[in-house]
């Protein structure tokens, strides 16, 4: 068995990973201790455009499902084929969910991917609720300190990118059956209708014209409707996210750890350019942040350039002709 557990690691990018509870009891026998461990599986190993990317259930959801969407955009398989492909791929503690997916919707070429993805997450991650919180209080403790202040800049979007995406994730995904969707089905066909009508009316009315050819209302036409809601209802949970873009470039400013006078020139620099603080957004502030206090990385710009880290030592040949002791 296994549980979710917090990764304290600032610098691993993946939270909620699959830890292994039996590592972590100590009323194990000595036989189950000296047990070999079965190695784990790299999700991108033997990953190509035809061969999806493996998930074992040990390494973390959400890894494999940005292995998957990179997969996607490489992949030469039709996307009715990607479903399949995908279930193919689940081994070691992933394996026993191969029965339980639906054969009919993971080879949908619209939305078999999606539906793996939707299927999973609850079986490997914690609630989204949980999530959300988890990586807010990530991004709001996510400070500069002594990282290399555009090393940071990167790890701050990332993190700020992962919090948009748990607050996508808080809004459920409707049912086709749900009395939401079939409101707004029965409004969309409505419409069809009525624009059907009118295009019938038009074209009796206008002589010299050909007749209108009826188009009538299908589950072909459902389904858009409903993937319509779905796109209409994301887009207003991406505007309801708490935190705009105004205020994340505030953070961006208060958590980059800079002293009193790279603010004070900040602020100038800013006052100069007509921003107030009302005004500020992270883009515009990023590339200021570049251009003022991010030093040089490669030896062309600044050839003085010390190499980092510990151990790294530079080697020197030195031509120099004198006289042995002794000899002329």
């Amino acid at each position: 068995m296994s549980r979710h557990g917090y990764d304290d690691d600032d610098d691993d990018d993946d939270d909620f990973d699959i830890v292994d509870a039996d590592g972590w009891n100590q009323y194990d026998s000595y036989a189950m201790r000296r047990a070999p461990q079965q190695p784990s599986i790299h999700m991108t190993q033997q990953m190509t455009t035809k061969v999806a990317p493996a998930y074992d259930g040990r390494t973390s959801f959400f890894a494999f499902e940005d292995a998957i969407d990179d997969w996607c955009d490489i992949t030469e398989l039709e996307p009715e084929k990607r479903g399949p492909a995908l279930q193919n791929r689940l081994e070691g503690e992933a394996q026993q969910y191969k029965r339980l997916l639906d054969r009919e919707m993971l080879r949908d070429p619209n939305d078999g991917v999606n539906y793996f993805k939707r299927f999973l997450r609850p079986h490997f991650i914690k609630g989204a609720q949980n999530v959300f919180l988890y990586r807010f209080m990530q991004f709001m403790k996510y400070n500069g300190g002594t990282m290399d202040i555009q090393k940071w800049m990167t790890r701050f979007q990332l993190t700020g990118n992962r919090l948009i995406e748990s607050w996508m994730d808080l809004l459920p995904d409707p049912l086709t059956t749900s009395p939401e969707a079939i409101l707004y089905v029965q409004r969309q066909r409505q419409d069809h209708e009525a624009d059907q009508a009118e295009g019938a009316q038009v074209a009796a009315a206008t002589p010299g014209t050909d007749p209108h050819v009826n188009v009538p209302w299908t589950d072909d036409h459902s389904l858009v409707a409903f993937r319509q809601l779905n796109e209409n209802r994301r887009q207003q949970q991406r505007l309801a996210f708490p935190l705009g873009d105004n205020l994340l470039a505030l953070i961006l400013v208060s958590l980059a750890g800079l002293t009193q006078d790279q603010r004070n020139t900040l602020t100038s620099i800013m006052t100069h350019h007509g921003r107030t603080l009302d005004q500020y957004n992270v883009q515009e502030l990023r590339d200021l942040f570049l251009e003022m206090f991010c030093t040089t990385k490669t030896a062309v710009d600044n050839p003085m350039m010390q190499p980092s880290g510990i151990g790294q030592r530079r080697s020197f040949l030195i031509r120099r002709s004198r006289p042995l002791l002794g000899r002329r």
